[in-house]
């Protein structure tokens, strides 16, 4: 487990400084996030957790370069990725990020090794860069599976796919939109320790996005969302067993 004080002492990955969304259709408005602020460090597995329509999936998408905010500032590294075109924002998502959604967006037509085999060579790096698809497949426990596609795979495998063609190009950040809302409580599990293990082993900071405390828990870190903010708690759990300690 890394230390609480080594974790602050990290770069920030993401920083979200005082964001505001807001959603208007035609004369209405919803405030979907309310002056919200988070700072993920270099190699952090945090949890936002909390029930639909908190903001959290809207959140996720601001921190992936996939909306803007109304208000405020999202960071990936010393970045500001309203300060920038489209065109770069597509770059860094490309070449820093991964994104697990709870529907696998797999492509039907190819088997699990070339759907891994695709995002590699869309990235573009080279065999140098990142995973061998075969590598990552091992590491998914799923080698025995490449030449199958998705119709053929269950729901567990099909997600352990798509977390490999997330990280097949080692991106320093890993998002995850309720990778285990499909699944049932065994391949859940299953999915939270990969996570885990890439985290552990990898050093691989990871952002997830959940309704339900059990999964919320698998991370080192977790953040509570209701009606578009962030809950004024200990964020982390590291510092509340450091500060419990201190007394």
């Amino acid at each position: 487990m890394s230390n609480p004080v080594d974790i602050r002492k990290r770069d920030s990955a993401i920083t979200v400084d005082g964001v505001y969304m807001v959603y208007r259709v035609g004369h209405m408005e919803t405030q979907a996030l309310r002056d919200v602020n988070i700072c993920l460090r270099e190699g952090e597995f945090g949890a936002v957790m909390g029930p639909s329509g908190c903001g959290k999936s809207t959140l996720l998408h601001l921190m992936g370069g996939l909306q803007s905010p109304t208000r405020g500032r999202v960071m990936i590294g010393g970045t500001n990725l309203a300060g920038i075109s489209d065109a770069k924002r597509t770059e860094i998502r490309r070449d820093k990020m991964g994104f697990v959604f709870q529907r696998y967006n797999l492509l039907p037509t190819l088997t699990a090794y070339d759907n891994i085999a695709l995002a590699k060579e869309i990235c573009g790096k080279g065999d140098e860069h990142g995973f061998d698809p075969k590598e990552i497949l091992s590491v998914m426990g799923l080698e025995h599976k490449s030449h199958h596609k998705p119709s053929e795979l269950s729901g567990g495998e099909q997600q352990r796919i798509a977390i490999a063609r997330a990280i097949v190009n080692r991106p320093k950040i890993l998002l995850a939109d309720e990778p285990t809302g499909s699944l049932d409580s065994e391949n859940s599990k299953v999915i939270l320790e990969l996570l885990q293990e890439l985290h552990q082993h990898y050093g691989q900071t990871i952002l997830m996005i959940t309704h339900d405390p059990e999964v919320a828990g698998a991370a080192g870190r977790i953040i509570e969302m209701r009606d578009g903010r962030v809950l004024d708690k200990v964020e982390n759990l590291f510092y509340a067993v450091e500060q419990k300690h201190q007394h």
